[in-house]
Formats: C-alpha cells, structure tokens, sequence
C-alpha cells in the first residue's frame, strides 16, 4: 500500500472503489473467498492486503504487538469487519470496525457474575488523519444500524483511552464495571441485556467462572459428593455395578453433581462421566 499523498486516509496500488462498492462495507469473515482458482486469487490478494494493513496500523495505533485484525483471523471466523472507505480517485480506506460474538463472564455493579454471549467490539481504528471528523461515528452507527444493537449493549474489548472518550462524548457512557477479562461493559448493560437471551446464566455473588472440564473441578465435586460413601476406593463402596445399592448410591451422588453443574453437563453419557471423574482423582 501507499499512503494518500493528501494524507487523508490510507491508499493502495489497486482501485479500493472497485473493491469496495459501497462507502461502507460490511465482510462477513466466514463468507470470504476460499478459493485460489485464478478468478478470485487477484480478488482474494487485494482483499487481503487492505485488511492486514489496516489491521497493522490499527495495532500500531494501539500499541499493540501483535495485530488483532487480519484476513486469515477473519477468514476462518464468524465475525464482521466494517471497512470505511473514501472514493475520491482511486478510494483509500479511512477506518474499520470489528464485531463479533463471545461467552463472556461478566461481573454486574453489585459483584454479581453472569454468563452471557455479547456482540463484542473487538477491534476499532481510524486513520489518524481522518480522526475528530465524524469517521468513527459514521462507521459505528453503520455497525449498530446493521447489528441492530446499542452501544450500550456492546462488550468492547480492551478499549483504548480515545475509544471511551468517544464513547462517552457521543453516546454518554461512563460508568463501567472492570472485568478481569479485560472486557468492558458499561453499567446499562445490565439493564438490558441480562436475563434476555437463553444463553444467559447468573452466578453466585463472588463466586468464579468454574472450569466444567478440567480435572480440578472433577476432583471437587467427587471428594464433596462421594464423601458420604467413605474416603477410600468409592466406586468399590457403592457395591457391584448391577446392584441396587450401586444404583441408589449412584443416583445421590449425580443429583448433587447435577445441582452444581447446572445447564453446563459434561457431553458424555452417565457412565462415561462417573468413570472420567473417577481417573481425575
């Protein structure tokens, strides 16, 4: 690519007004064009140069080692990249906004934590040159209008100091809770968004996100649920497998399991569970 010699925007070698049809263009990252056949290879090349730049300056712009945004990130994901052009000439690419859905743990004002799956904000950057000129807000109305969603309902990850000034000078954000996720959710979320979708699940007032499939949580809930069965050799205590007492003293312990794990079950059948948690101790 090469700079505008305007320095208005960022420009490439190629027409971007024959790239980007529309002053802003939504990519939808599963949708891109697999294929190397010789008809999309040159398509599929310029595609991939604007938003691997962009991607660069946008973590040069954030400081960031690594960028966030590239076309084989993008490719292989469902998430969605606004690009936002200029078309005088050839076009040059002024900003892009990335989105994308998450299950996230939240921690509301109250310390209360809950398992939702946001759209999140995962990546926002103007070029400097078009930054205070109504960019950024065009781009991001752009994102909500086609998302249909308020910023107020975002998780934006790890935003920079500018993007919640914007946030606040245009949409009067301010009060958030910080996550140690490093999400942020401004305090109307949980206003809105909590108890609506069905993936939704509230937490007990301090209580940690469990890891359902690791084996330290396996080993707590065996020694808490077989404790009544005695400390040693547990499966052996319960009788023979066949046996009603194996049966009675089996069904107590996978109730108790059952209260704890809530909608999150293993994706095994019972006895593939009991056996699991049994070489997990």
């Amino acid at each position: 690519y090469r700079k505008s010699k305007r320095n208005t925007a960022m420009e490439f070698s190629f027409d971007v007004n024959v790239l980007f049809r529309q002053k802003i263009t939504r990519i939808v990252g599963g949708k891109l064009p697999r294929r190397q056949d010789e008809a999309v290879a040159d398509t599929q090349h310029k595609f991939a140069t604007v938003i691997d730049e962009m991607g660069i300056a946008s973590a040069m712009a954030q400081g960031l080692r690594v960028p966030i945004t590239t076309f084989q990130k993008l490719q292989s994901s469902n998430q969605v990249l606004y690009v936002l052009k200029d078309g005088s000439g050839k076009g040059a690419v002024v900003g892009i906004l990335k989105v994308g859905h998450k299950k996230l743990f939240l921690a509301d004002p109250s310390g209360v934590q809950h398992e939702v799956e946001p759209l999140c904000v995962l990546d926002f950057y103007v070029h400097e040159s078009r930054q205070r000129g109504g960019c950024g807000n065009r781009l991001f109305e752009a994102m909500m209008q086609m998302e249909n969603v308020k910023p107020s309902e975002t998780a934006i990850d790890r935003p920079s100091s500018k993007f919640l000034g914007f946030l606040k000078k245009h949409y009067n954000l301010h009060s958030f809770v910080k996550q140690a996720n490093n999400f942020v959710v401004f305090d109307q979320f949980f206003l809105t968004c909590i108890d609506t979708g069905p993936g939704h699940r509230r937490l007990s007032l301090g209580q940690s996100p469990p890891d359902y499939g690791s084996p330290s949580h396996h080993n707590k809930l065996w020694k808490k649920y077989s404790a009544p069965f005695g400390e040693q050799e547990v499966v052996h205590s319960l009788g023979s497998p066949g046996t009603g007492r194996y049966a009675q003293g089996l069904s107590k312990m996978w109730a108790g399991m059952l209260k704890d794990l809530g909608s999150h079950l293993p994706t095994c059948h019972f006895n593939e569970t009991v056996f699991s948690l049994s070489l997990s101790r």
